[in-house]
């Protein structure tokens, strides 16, 4: 429903059906029918049995490929029915159906159109046949005195039952609408028309076809990229198709034949719709210099896919990371200490950082101290790295690892150095009075980071003035009343009265 309100045609319903000889007849059901069928001397009780959809065994088509599918097809038979008794035989109008005969007799399927759809009837042996001539696909009964059988031919061209399958599988929705639904627009006549064609000269027929159903899929593909999967394997190792395909969407070459994927044009423009789809190019193109640059310049991170001499390619590595920083995680380590290519990938993205040399990072912290939280695990871990980058931004102890934020010797170095990294302390250190009062020392903003029962304690506070009597302005209005703190604040530093 979806694909008919985009404007594409929905594909007929197939009916499919097998037939098969049994020796007593069994209970009539929605999917099985049992029939008597008699030619000349000759009776035969037969099972039609309607083939469903299932989950583990596919489509009802791919279900008749079990059956038949490697035979060839040997001769055909085509049946034409009178739209009326009196009919003249003319033939202007009719009805058909083809009787398709499968490895010298061994199976039959009958073909023919009708109620909107594609009917098909695979048995084996002349019992199977018999009831073909006799009945539908769907077990309604034909009127055998309106029936004509044109002679016999022989199929020489070794078309296989699981080729003419997929083919009609194809052009189904040329057909469906049975000639009683006008008397002049029959679709039975065109499908045993087509059908001797092709059976005939089946290359031919599907090179006719093939720009039709080019076009087809690629509308298909445009609506629903994943329906590349399921296209049949010819179109998949058709140039044309396919390089319009990775023209649209790159992932394309996923589905493309091994030959394509070693078709500089194809991969080329895979690459340039999508660089990431370089890792289905063959071997040989993702060693070539042209296709890896095309593919890094859309893509950095197909770097990754490149053969192992373009990865250490700085021409190639720079446009990687140009394009996207992370590419650095795919250069070799001569490529990792080149600055300008890791200055360019850091600039692109911050994390790419992790990824760099460890003096160039360690250049880039102490001169940036919130470009830690980008380093690696390592660099994070490392004291003296932390601490370059606490000296030119306090908050970046929050970016250090949780072994440095606990560890109460680094961090008591870290705010004697920048006061305010307490608020980045472990929380049981932040209420360590030795700690405290060190970075209150160093900076009186680290006041906002000192929990509330250390600020209202008078011992605490009275500490905290003779280090920096500026504290005194954050304290709580209890310690500001108290004539020995006062006095301790005022004897540091005179102007602390007027917080009293």
């Amino acid at each position: 429903g979806r694909a008919a309100s985009e404007g594409f045609s929905a594909a007929p319903y197939i009916w499919c059906s097998r037939v098969d000889e049994v020796r007593v007849p069994l209970d009539n059901s929605e999917h099985v029918h049992c029939q008597e069928v008699k030619s000349d001397a000759d009776v035969w009780t037969m099972k039609l049995t309607r083939v469903v959809c299932t989950l583990c065994e596919g489509s009802p088509i791919q279900q008749l490929l079990f059956i038949a599918g490697g035979r060839a097809v040997t001769a055909l038979t085509e049946v034409r029915q009178k739209l009326w008794s009196l009919q003249p035989r003319s033939w202007a109008v009719y009805e058909a159906f083809a009787l398709v005969e499968i490895a010298g007799g061994e199976y039959f399927l009958s073909c023919e159109t009708g109620d909107d759809r594609l009917e098909l009837c695979l048995g084996g042996g002349p019992g199977a046949a018999a009831f073909m001539r006799n009945f539908r696909a769907d077990g309604r009964r034909r009127d055998a005195a309106r029936c004509v059988e044109l002679p016999r031919q022989k199929v020489a061209s070794g078309v296989s039952v699981d080729r003419l399958l997929s083919w009609l599988e194809r052009r189904a929705s040329r057909w469906g609408g049975g000639c009683d639904a006008h008397l002049w627009t029959s679709r039975s006549q065109p499908l045993a028309r087509d059908l001797q064609r092709f059976l005939h000269d089946p290359a031919a027929v599907e090179l006719e076809e093939l720009p039709r159903r080019r076009e087809e899929a690629l509308a298909r593909f445009r609506f629903d990229p994943s329906a590349l999967e399921s296209l049949p394997s010819d179109l998949l190792r058709d140039r044309a198709f396919l390089q319009a395909a990775a023209r649209h969407d790159g992932w394309a070459l996923q589905f493309a034949a091994p030959e394509l994927q070693g078709d500089p044009e194809v991969v080329l423009e895979a690459v340039r719709s999508d660089g990431m789809s370089l890792q289905y190019a063959a071997e040989e193109l993702r060693a070539d210099r042209g296709v890896v640059l095309e593919a890094v310049k859309r893509h950095g991170r197909a770097l990754q896919y490149a053969a192992e001499p373009l990865q250490r390619d700085r021409g190639i590595c720079l446009a990687a990371v140009s394009q996207n920083g992370l590419a650095l995680r795919y250069a070799p380590e001569h490529i990792r200490r080149d600055s300008e290519i890791v200055l360019k990938a850091v600039a692109q993205n911050n994390a790419a950082l992790q990824f760099a040399d460890r003096i160039i990072a360690f250049d880039v912290i102490r001169r940036s101290g919130a470009m830690l939280r980008y380093a690696s695990d390592d660099l994070r871990a490392d004291p003296e790295v932390v601490m370059a980058a606490i000296r030119q931004s306090p908050a970046a102890l929050q970016h250090a690892s949780d072994k440095l934020r606990g560890c109460r010797d680094f961090v008591l170095r870290a705010v004697r150095c920048r006061g305010r990294a307490l608020a980045c302390a472990a929380e049981p250190l932040r209420s360590d009075e030795e700690l405290v009062l060190a970075a209150l020392a160093q900076d009186m903003m680290a006041m906002h980071y000192v929990p509330e029962d250390l600020r209202s304690d008078i011992d605490f506070a009275v500490a905290a003035v003779e280090r920096n009597s500026h504290v005194m302005q954050y304290h709580t209005a209890a310690p500001n009343h108290d004539r020995d703190f006062v006095l301790a604040a005022v004897r540091r530093q005179g102007h602390a009265l007027r917080f009293a």
